[in-house]
């Protein structure tokens, strides 16, 4: 906000001293006539300050998309290619999309279907899913469960059932889910708390927090962070926008 003013204030000074100038360069003007002069310049020009405010305001704007842009690629190879990250689409996909997600999310479960319509209309994406478990409890006890599971090949079955429940599963109701896909609950809960999937969940929350996701969903499409939930049609028309650009 004060860099917003500062370049407010200079532009301003600079354009009513102008003014001033230009009419009578003989005149020197002490600081309380320069300001005088610069306050009658706006209230006689108001236009400009909105001028002002609007270009600040895209100068901003470009500057942190930069700046998060440069985060982003920084953080490419853990966002794209960390191989205890579960994706669907093919591995070698031009485009991809990762996913910041907790299945106890509401918004997650919507986005769930959308999702795959988008991999299933776009044989050229791929999805990574990251466990971002921040609702509690709960929630890391069902990241756990789908982590442990992903060696017996049945974390996408885990994970679908998960964001397609109602409501928040955990205890019982995770343990059944589980054993509905032939698993040994017991095992996949005890499995769940080993160091590995401790330290994959640990470095998925800072690389969350290094890029500023705080909520779920959060998107990641072509080196931009999208916050909150993107519809079938948001993405799509993202996709279609990668794919012309790179034409």
């Amino acid at each position: 906000m004060k860099k917003v003013f500062l370049v407010l204030f200079l532009t301003v000074l600079t354009t009513a001293s102008l003014n001033v100038n230009a009419t009578d360069k003989s005149v020197t003007m002490s600081e309380d006539a320069l300001g005088e002069a610069i306050r009658s310049y706006l209230l006689e020009n108001p236009a400009v300050m909105a001028e002002v405010f609007e270009n600040t305001q895209k100068y901003l704007i470009a500057e942190d998309e930069k700046r998060q842009s440069e985060i982003l690629k920084k953080n490419s190879d853990a966002l794209y290619n960390d191989k205890r990250d579960f994706s669907i689409g093919r591995p070698d996909a031009p485009i991809t999309v990762v996913e910041f997600f907790d299945y106890n999310c509401g918004y997650c479960k919507r986005a769930f279907p959308d999702i795959m319509k988008l991999t299933q209309k776009n044989p050229d994406v791929r999805v990574v899913f990251k466990e971002f478990p921040i609702l509690g409890p709960a929630s890391e006890q069902a990241a756990r469960a789908a982590l442990a599971s992903k060696s017996d090949g049945k974390y996408f079955a885990i994970h679908q059932s998960l964001l397609n429940a109602r409501g928040n599963v955990s205890g019982a109701a995770l343990s059944s889910l589980i054993e509905k896909h032939g698993l040994n609950a017991d095992e996949i809960v005890t499995r769940g708390k080993n160091k590995d999937i401790d330290a994959h969940i640990m470095d998925v929350r800072n690389l969350a927090q290094s890029l500023g996701v705080n909520g779920t969903p959060a998107f990641i499409i072509d080196n931009k962070l999208f916050s909150g939930a993107l519809s079938y049609d948001d993405m799509q028309s993202l996709i279609d926008e990668i794919r012309s650009s790179a034409n």
